[in-house]
């Protein structure tokens, strides 16, 4: 499959196409989180907060039927102080949350 939308790079590279694809990669996973789990074919593709490439988003329809939201969105930003909230209160070690760009407010 050939994705037109993250540029290719090689071991040849130029620190320019490095940046282009690191810059390309940060906006494909960017951009989008997903609000549930979402399931591909019964299979758990995506849990609620992580987050969903573009052109899988849009591709699959997931942008259309509201299985994901834009990062920075209230509807984002709901879904990551939620699981936040889920995570404090699981006792031991944990590791600091996932934020996806989006500020979870304590």
């Amino acid at each position: 499959m050939t994705r037109t939308n993250v540029p290719e790079v090689g071991p040849d590279a130029t620190p320019e196409e490095v940046a282009s694809f690191r810059d390309a990669q940060a906006k494909e996973w960017g951009t989008y989180v997903a609000l549930d789990t979402i399931l591909y074919n019964g299979v758990v593709q995506f849990n609620a907060g992580n987050p969903v490439p573009v052109d899988i988003a849009t591709r699959l329809g997931y942008v259309e039927s509201g299985q994901v939201a834009k990062v920075g969105t209230k509807a984002a930003t709901d879904v990551i102080a939620r699981l936040h909230a889920v995570a404090t209160e699981i006792p031991g070690p944990q590791a600091p949350p996932v934020t996806l760009g989006v500020s979870v407010a304590k």
